[in-house]
């Protein structure tokens, strides 16, 4: 199974993982970090991610969170 995400508009709360209608929006709290990066895994068991996405931090940081909301497609 491949995973493709498109990126949208995200949010910094709530943190971690929240699923909505078709796609998922993630957030971290890094105050100290200059860089992120959200890893995707086609399954729970594989050993490298299928997609990496390097998180903006002009557009994906929102004071000392980074965030990133994704339209998720399973093919």
């Amino acid at each position: 199974m491949s995973t493709n995400a498109i990126q949208h508009q995200s949010k910094s709360f709530p943190l971690g993982a929240t699923l909505s209608r078709g796609g998922a929006n993630f957030s971290v709290f890094a105050k100290h970090s200059r860089g992120a990066q959200l890893l995707l895994f086609d399954r729970v068991d594989d050993p490298e991610p299928s997609r990496v996405i390097d998180l903006d931090p002009r557009t994906n940081r929102t004071y000392h969170c980074w965030q990133l909301s994704c339209r998720m497609t399973w093919m």
